[in-house]
């Protein structure tokens, strides 16, 4: 299946849920990043439960640190 992932399409096995997406991406702190499907927040505790389909953007949002 195609998925767009920050605006690059890629392309994945079919019946891929978030959590695999996350392992298949080499996403290194998974709990720093919130995660876009179809422009809709999806919460971590249902990530494993969130199938992805042909055609999903998906956007990773990542937590940063800083300031003065």
């Amino acid at each position: 299946m195609t998925l767009t992932i920050n605006e690059e399409k890629k392309e994945f096995a079919d019946g891929l849920n978030i959590s695999e997406l996350l392992e298949v991406e080499g996403v290194q702190n998974p709990d720093m990043l919130s995660v876009i499907v179809n422009d809709s927040f999806v919460h971590k505790s249902i990530y494993k439960e969130t199938g992805l389909k042909d055609g999903d953007s998906v956007t990773f949002l990542y937590f940063m640190g800083g300031g003065a």
